[in-house]
């Protein structure tokens, strides 16, 4: 049995919009029916809410509602996606670009006077897969330069003073100018007292619903998006919507696939360490990647990992290593917090692939002294907490994949021998290696040729950092040691021969070159 229908009733649940017929000017837009024994009793504008929210990022010079120039805008939606969009003709335009309506603007229907980069917009769907727009921030809710102290603060959830939605979006520009979003509640306190930002805020029912801050970098927090980890293939161009593209997989503690705009990509190598927020459709600019190759705290602290507490968040690491007994030990520690959230993966960087999960983060090899792993700091900055930690199991390179002992200072070569009174004879020198750690000895060894026409000696003086060796230098031929630091020959004697002289660094920086001369006895 049907109810009896109670037009009072029905008429309840209707709103101001609620018509009794349709009319041309309803036509691609959408609505509720009430039916009453098949019959249609009245309509419901419906689906047009617009309580979605995005920035705008580009926008071309179309105009609404027409067909040879149509109108478009770029717009960066709230989970991350970005996609040009064509503008529906009852979208809400003012005549002036500035980031903001207001109830003195007029309205207009081209896109490029009204819209710029920056700027929010509301906007709904429509079925025929165009977006229905407005400017949504209004003139009160707009600073050119804002200078709060407390713009943001996480523990009152607050913007400027007002709670925010649970799934409001915070849009920000990093460094280079691109636009990125966030939510909000996963941020830490936002500061602009140290130089005024453009802001700009939403708020419906009492809430912020969405908000722009131009940062110039990426808000303290907001580090969960981004990924890290080692590219595994030298990457393959392909097309990816009608554009071409070169894909590359990336182990970020699972095979992460990349599309890297266009087919010529000269930043990114297979076996780099890179870090990249992660898009919402994979494709990304080479700009979008950081080399971690450890050159600047920016892009990661290689680290010779002395001991790692799953349990107090820390990891302790040697300032330098020295060379001591035969092995590489550790020149004095630090100790750094490491986030809760941090990601951690494991990589193998001889082999350019994914590593050993299973053995955890382990202390560095003292027979090798590598660096083991590499940390990544909150914002680049030494002084801020850990966020990431790239892991690499395969001992016989460093976490760069390099063979290259961790801290190790530049020796200088030796210059030309000085030939205060060559007495027949020629010399040159040569030193064994050309970076070395605090304990680690250096030879120089000084060849010679000729036939001696007087007692001739040769003088060896450490360069800076580095102190001569105790035991008499080595020699070859006719010389004879004299100390540490002199040999002597006879006169008319051959020449030829070598005398070796060594040094032990000191660690404190580059090993000097030595002075070394030859003169009368």
């Amino acid at each position: 049995m049907y109810d009896v229908y109670n037009e009072a009733n029905y008429k309840s649940g209707l709103t101001d919009d609620a018509v009794t017929k349709l009319s041309s000017d309803d036509l691609d837009k959408e609505f509720t029916l009430y039916l009453v024994n098949g019959y249609v009793r009245a309509v419901q504008k419906g689906s047009e809410d617009m309580n979605n929210y995005a920035i705008v990022t580009d926008v071309n010079s179309g105009v609404l509602d027409s067909t040879f120039n149509e109108p478009k805008a770029e717009l960066l939606f709230a989970d991350g996606t970005k996609k040009t969009v064509v503008l529906h003709k009852d979208s809400t335009l003012y005549t002036t670009s500035s980031e903001h309506n207001d109830t003195a603007f007029t309205k207009t229907n081209k896109v490029d006077t009204a819209l710029e980069k920056g700027e929010i917009v509301k906007y709904a769907e429509m079925s025929n897969g165009q977006y229905k727009i407005e400017e949504a921030v209004k003139a009160e809710t707009y600073t050119a330069t804002d200078t709060a102290a407390n713009f943001y603060d996480k523990d009152t959830k607050a913007l400027k003073g007002i709670v925010t939605d649970g799934n409001c979006p915070l849009f920000y520009t990093t460094a280079d100018g691109e636009y990125k979003v966030a939510n909000i509640r996963t941020l830490d306190d936002i500061d602009l007292s140290s130089g005024g930002k453009q802001t700009a805020y939403v708020t419906n029912d009492g809430k912020v619903v969405a908000a722009f801050v131009a940062l110039a970098g990426k808000p303290s927090g907001a580090s969960d998006d981004t990924l890290y980890g080692i590219i595994t293939d030298d990457g393959q161009v392909t097309s990816k919507n009608g554009d071409p593209y070169t894909m590359f997989t990336v182990w970020t503690g699972e095979e992460t696939t990349v599309y890297v705009e266009g087919d010529t990509v000269s930043s990114l190598n297979k076996g780099a360490l890179v870090s990249f927020d992660k898009s919402a459709d994979d494709t990304y600019d080479q700009s979008d990647f950081t080399i971690l190759d450890g050159t600047n705290t920016a892009k990661g602290q290689a680290i010779a990992v002395s001991d790692y507490s799953e349990a107090d968040q820390t990891i302790t690491f040697a300032n330098a290593l020295k060379l001591e007994g035969g092995a590489y030990v550790e020149d004095g520690k630090t100790t750094k917090a490491i986030d809760e959230d941090a990601k951690i993966v494991y990589i193998d960087a001889d082999n350019q692939t994914k590593g050993d999960d299973g053995m955890g983060i382990t202390s560095f090899d003292g027979t090798t002294g590598y660096a083991n792993a590499l940390i990544v700091y909150e914002g680049g900055v030494a002084t801020n907490k850990i966020v990431a930690i790239i892991v690499n199991t395969n001992s016989d390179t460093n976490v760069l994949g390099k063979t290259d002992v961790m801290g190790t200072k530049t020796v200088t070569a030796p210059g030309s021998v000085t030939m205060t009174n060559a007495n027949g004879l020629t010399a040159s020198a040569v030193a064994d290696k050309q970076t070395a750690v605090k304990g680690e000895a250096i030879t120089y060894t000084v060849t010679f040729s000729g036939t001696t026409t007087a007692a001739t000696k040769v003088m060896f003086t450490a360069g800076s950092n580095s102190t001569v060796d105790t035991a008499k230098c080595v020699v070859t031929g006719n010389w004879v040691a004299q100390s540490a630091t002199q040999a002597n020959i006879a006169t008319t004697k051959d020449g030829t021969g070598t005398v070796t002289f060594k040094v032990i660094a000191n660690g404190s920086g580059s090993v000097g070159a030595p002075t070394i001369a030859v003169a009368n006895q």
